[in-house]
């Protein structure tokens, strides 16, 4: 009897306490805080991300990481995000799980910015400038002003006894005014540019039309990263002196002035100085066709891409030729 009795109490017991398990509710995780160290960094480099959270069941908690791009480094509840080499914005989210099956979620958006590298080159008449890279391109952070061709010859020099129906290459300083040589440099019409002798240093090239869609979707995709309308793209590239409306930021240290050259036409025998200040204009070393080339102008708030005589003279910039 006693026997029995007590197979009785402890069966009561077992299903009491199944009962009262089925009873009690599972907490889930509570994420308090979710932060990153940095929420702007450099290519490659690091921040730490940490996501605290509570468990009022006392559950112990694990974590799990993911991100958008770039890696994730490290277990727990404070990792190390590795940055990516390509810029832009990335999420990192964290999952909390009490292993019972409560489950509790963040995210933030981590920015990688450019690092913009800068070197020197020089050119033939020993005129060094600086360089930057922005994407995968090198550019020329500042305008062209040799005045020889790579083999040694001397360019001519654009003056009042100009021959217009000889098409040799000239350049010409800017407002005709050797004065700005230092800051602005020459500029130079289409056939110096297109001469096979050479304008741009060893292992460079002047920019072609394609070189200049490539810089204007990569600065196009980092107004995303630096929070601009594209409609002010041009802002990141123009300097920040010398324009007679709003200047420019100059994010890229390219320093595009408001230069545009001179005019030159044939039918009238007239080279026209145009004035700094309104707009900034860039030959491309890509032809239209046979009498005219493509050219970019830069102003406040866009590039355009145009076709004019080879006559003109503009600015020029360089890019390094692929690896």
């Amino acid at each position: 009897m006693l026997k029995r009795t007590i197979i009785l109490l402890t069966l009561t017991l077992m299903i009491s306490c199944d009962l009262f398990d089925l009873q009690v509710e599972n907490n889930i995780p509570y994420i308090y805080s979710f932060s990153a160290e940095y929420l702007r960094i450099y290519q490659e480099n690091t921040t730490l991300v940490t996501c605290l959270a509570n468990d009022q069941d006392s559950d112990i908690l694990s974590y799990r990481w993911e991100t958008t791009g770039g890696n994730i480094s490290g277990v727990g509840s404070q990792v190390t995000y590795i940055a990516p080499l390509t810029a832009g914005n990335y999420r990192v989210d964290c999952y909390v799980d009490d292993r019972h099956g409560g489950l509790d979620t963040a995210s933030l958006t981590i920015s990688v910015i450019y690092h913009f590298k800068r070197d020197t080159i020089a050119d033939i008449d020993g005129n060094l400038y600086k360089t930057v890279r922005i994407g995968d391109q090198w550019w020329m952070a500042e305008n062209l002003k040799v005045t020889h061709y790579n083999n040694g010859d001397a360019i001519s020099q654009l003056s009042s006894n100009y021959n217009f129906d000889n098409k040799a290459g000239v350049f010409a300083d800017v407002l005709n005014d050797a004065n700005y040589r230092d800051k602005y440099g020459l500029t130079y019409n289409f056939y110096a540019i297109a001469d096979e002798r050479g304008l741009a240093p060893e292992g460079w090239h002047v920019a072609t039309d394609d070189d200049w869609r490539i810089l204007e979707d990569f600065i196009d995709s980092m107004c995303v990263i630096y929070n601009y309308s594209t409609t002010v793209s041009t802002k990141l590239i123009m300097s920040i002196y010398d324009w007679d409306f709003s200047s420019g930021i100059d994010v890229f240290e390219f320093c595009a002035y408001p230069v545009e050259g001179f005019e030159i036409s044939p039918t009238s025998e007239q080279i026209n100085w145009i004035q700094v200040g309104y707009r900034s204009k860039f030959w491309t070393a890509s032809e239209y066709n046979d009498s005219t080339a493509w050219y970019r102008t830069i102003g406040g708030y866009y590039f355009d891409r145009l076709y004019v005589t080879k006559y003109y003279g503009m600015q020029v910039r360089c890019v390094k030729d692929s690896d």
